[in-house]
């Protein structure tokens, strides 16, 4: 494990492209903080910089993600890392490993920032609870962003459609979905509602980590899902 590790780090590290989306996620997430300087902010609207950087964050962490698997599965470069480490497992999760702890990282480092310029837009601070628990749902529905991205692009061995397939259900499918058949049990159960209502302001703190825990399953899903038809599928 600790040398699949370590050649991840090595890949990552020097694909520039996933610092570009890295950076992204960050900038993204400031520009929407400074925006609130412009604007009329109370108080109220310090716990947003635990979850500004969300904005566009998902999607680009669903791009980090499935370029952790898709390049290789596309150039066939996976079959000459399962010579060299043949347990696949490993390799597998040593990539999700990898991308955990960068976008984890990421979310910590955005979530200070944004939240430093957010509480000079509403002309105080806040550390509370509520404040406490946006943070850390946001680490954790980045995170299954990233995740999913990386499963999708397992299963169909396709880069794009680990980025296009999530943006695809998130934005027209299950929209789609609650426009035909309205209905609260549905949108209890479809993941990136739950992701989107998990980092809600206006949430209550337990039906939030309820939603998040939702989303969380499903990436848990795909993920084992990925696990196998990688151990068992001829790279």
């Amino acid at each position: 494990m600790r040398r699949a590790l370590l050649f991840e780090v090595r890949r990552v590290t020097s694909v520039w492209s996933t610092w570009i989306l890295l950076g992204l996620i960050f900038l993204v997430g400031l520009a929407t903080s400074l925006n609130q300087l412009r604007g009329q902010t109370s108080a109220d609207d310090f716990p947003l910089g635990a979850v500004n950087h969300l904005t566009a964050g998902g999607v680009l962490a669903a791009a980090i993600g499935a370029s952790a698997i898709g390049a290789e599965l596309r150039w066939n470069t996976l079959r000459a890392l399962y010579t060299a480490f043949p347990r696949r497992t490993d390799i597998v999760l040593a990539k999700v490993g990898v991308v955990v702890a960068l976008l984890v990282a990421l979310s910590i480092v955005c979530t200070a920032v944004d939240t430093a310029v957010t509480s000079v837009a509403a002309g105080g601070t806040g550390f509370d609870g509520a404040w406490f628990g946006l943070g850390t749902r946001s680490a954790l529905v980045l995170v299954c962003w990233g995740v999913i991205g990386f499963s999708i692009a397992a299963l169909t061995r396709s880069q794009v459609a680990g980025f296009l397939v999530p943006v695809a259900v998130s934005f027209i499918v299950e929209i789609g979905l609650l426009s035909i058949f309205p209905s609260n049990t549905l949108a209890s159960v479809l993941p990136f509602i739950n992701a989107s209502e998990a980092i809600s302001v206006g949430v209550p703190a337990v039906e939030a980590f309820e939603r998040a825990a939702v989303f969380g399953g499903w990436a848990v899903v795909l993920l084992v899902a990925a696990v196998v038809v990688l151990r068992r599928r001829d790279a």
